[in-house]
């Protein structure tokens, strides 16, 4: 069964290569076969004619005989003529037969040792699979991967080798290339070294059409998904202060609404305005007011969770999205706010005390409205306690207090 795959693989490879001289091989082979039957009809009219002319010679000195006797006679003379003319064709065609037999042997031979070092020399893992997703082949570089010999995984399952969920995935797609009769593609990350692969299952048919067999191609993609990961970061992530930018936000916020209105759950949205951030850039350089914003994006990750999403959506603008968990748990993170930053500025040798002006507003999955209004809300918030002479956290008690949306 393997040669019969391997022959049909190999042939698709050698197919775009061979298809300019196939017509004229075939127009010759016909030719040859058709100046052969005429050969033979010409040859067995001569036989006969000879036979006949023998027969009556013999019998006009012979005495007479039954009419039996001289078919008899007849027939058997023919075979013997028939037999002397056409034995050094047959004997010459067979030495022919037998010669192409040894040479299509030979080139199949060939076909198979160059499929096999193809198959053999590649970094990709292949591998081939039957309806029940046992293995039937498997190159030396998916041996390798598995930890195994040939003779380990020969007629066992895939499952055998890899995780139920795994299992699952795989044979959905084998199923599919079974039931459709078409290749398909799907991304796979290994447990077992934590790699990921790009598989191509393509159908292994019969002469008769039929799908036998499942052939799989699996490519090592880790360094592209590494890069995609990168890229997708980029295009989330601030890149002067780490935190997540403002399509980040929008992004990992949506879900958090998502999940606080199917469990519930009520959110807190704080908006951040880091005070005097242009003075900073008039006075000191933006180099300053650069730092002064990374001062303030550390403060703000020690201060909240892992948990909680911190962004700085804007210049001077930052929003922490958080899970509102009891009625202390903003005075708390708030007063721990506080503390962070009386202790920055007390280390610090800047000529200026950093601070931050802000806005809450709570989230209720009973009352849902869109994660902008909500945005907006916190920023109406936000812009008021900056307006007023005690917006600032240091020192301000008042501040702290949330203003609950929807609040009646």
């Amino acid at each position: 069964m393997l040669r019969q795959y391997n022959k049909r693989l190999f042939k698709m490879n050698e197919n775009s290569d061979k298809n300019y001289h196939i017509i004229p091989h075939l127009q010759k082979k016909l030719f040859a076969h058709q100046r052969g039957w005429v050969r033979f009809c010409l040859s067995a009219l001569f036989a006969i004619f000879i036979t006949e002319t023998f027969l009556m010679v013999v019998l006009f000195y012979l005495p007479p005989m039954p009419n039996l006797a001289a078919a008899m006679l007849d027939a058997l003379l023919l075979v013997v003529i028939l037999f002397l003319i056409f034995w050094p064709q047959l004997k010459k065609e067979m030495v022919l037969q037998n010669a192409r037999s040894a040479e299509a042997q030979e080139t199949l031979r060939k076909s198979e040792e160059r499929y096999r070092a193809l198959v053999e020399s590649t970094e990709d893992s292949i591998y081939l699979v039957d309806k029940q997703y046992c293995y039937i082949f498997m190159n030396k570089n998916h041996l390798a991967r598995l930890g195994f010999s040939a003779e380990e995984f020969l007629g066992r399952p895939y499952s055998n080798f890899h995780t139920e969920e795994e299992t699952r995935k795989f044979e959905v797609a084998v199923d599919e290339v079974f039931t459709t009769g078409k290749s398909m593609q799907q991304e796979h990350w290994s447990v077992r070294d934590g790699r990921y692969f790009l598989r191509t299952l393509s159908p292994a048919r019969k002469d008769d059409g039929t799908v036998s067999a499942v052939s799989v191609i699996s490519k090592q993609i880790t360094e592209r998904k590494v890069m995609e990961e990168e890229l997708r970061k980029l295009s989330l992530t601030d890149e002067l202060t780490g935190l997540y930018n403002r399509r980040g936000f929008m992004t990992l916020a949506a879900q958090q609404l998502k999940i606080a209105n199917r469990l519930k759950r009520e959110l807190l949205l704080i908006s951040f305005d880091l005070d005097d951030l242009k003075a900073i850039n008039d006075t000191m350089g933006h180099h300053e007011g650069d730092q002064a914003l990374v001062d303030a994006a550390t403060i703000l990750l020690e201060t909240f969770r892992s948990s909680d999403i911190i962004a700085r959506i804007g210049g001077d603008e930052f929003v922490v999205l958080q899970i509102k968990n009891s009625e202390n748990s903003l005075l708390i993170s708030t007063d721990r706010l506080q503390e962070t930053f009386v202790k920055h500025n007390l280390k610090s040798q800047k000529p200026y005390k950093l601070s931050l002006s802000l806005g809450i507003v709570v989230y209720n999955p009973e009352q849902p409205i869109s994660l902008e209004q909500l945005l907006a809300d916190a920023d109406t918030k936000m812009y008021e306690q900056k307006k007023s002479k005690h917006a600032k956290i240091i020192g301000t008690q008042n501040m702290l207090k949330p203003n609950l949306h929807n609040e009646s």
